[in-house]
């Protein structure tokens, strides 16, 4: 065999070599991938469910308030409609004047009480809304990975059926640079792969 031909030969073991290599590789980033698509896809999902019960969760909450908020406005109605009463019995009675000093000192208690603990509740939504924004932030992240991920899948793809496309394209005789060289010396030789 010509020294063409061995070098051919040498060269055509290593470029198998190279593309049994390349293949595996390439399934294993394919395999890799189609996990790491898996997972987040799973993950999105349940940031999903947790969104939605967070949103259940505020909305029971500003029932919660609204109705507070009405029976607050009830009991402010009551105070005035007592205050009112006590000013009339006034002018008849200083006993009563003392009995109803002491209901609306009590009642602006409450009042006071429940400013504050409305004021707590105010600040619970304003803390559940941020929580939500952060969480569908989080969801909007996960999903351009997501699509990042599928792209970089897409394009691995594609490269390995191009490169699957070429290898059954490839001739099975020598190439055209073995031939010329099994031209150019003295006595024709024949390639193996003929």
């Amino acid at each position: 065999m010509s020294t063409a031909g061995k070098v051919l030969t040498v060269l055509s073991v290593l470029m198998l070599v190279v593309w049994i290599v390349m293949i595996s590789a390439v399934a294993q980033l394919n395999t890799n991938a189609t996990e790491a698509l898996g997972k987040i896809k799973a993950d999105i999902e349940k940031l999903k469910v947790d969104v939605a019960q967070t949103e259940q969760t505020a909305i029971k909450l500003r029932d919660r308030i609204n109705e507070e908020q009405a029976a607050k406005a009830r009991e402010l109605r009551l105070v005035g409609i007592r205050q009112s009463t006590a000013e009339r019995q006034l002018t008849t009675t200083k006993e009563n004047l003392a009995r109803v000093q002491n209901q609306l000192d009590n009642y602006t208690k409450a009042l006071a009480t429940a400013k504050t603990g409305l004021e707590a509740r105010i600040q619970e939504k304003a803390d559940l809304e941020t929580k939500k924004a952060a969480e569908e932030a989080l969801v909007k992240q996960l999903q351009g990975e997501c699509d990042e991920l599928l792209g970089q899948l897409t394009k691995l793809r594609t490269t390995s059926r191009r490169s699957s496309r070429r290898t059954r394209t490839r001739p099975r005789a020598c190439t055209r640079a073995a031939r010329l060289a099994a031209d150019q010396s003295p006595a024709p030789r024949r390639c193996r792969a003929e």
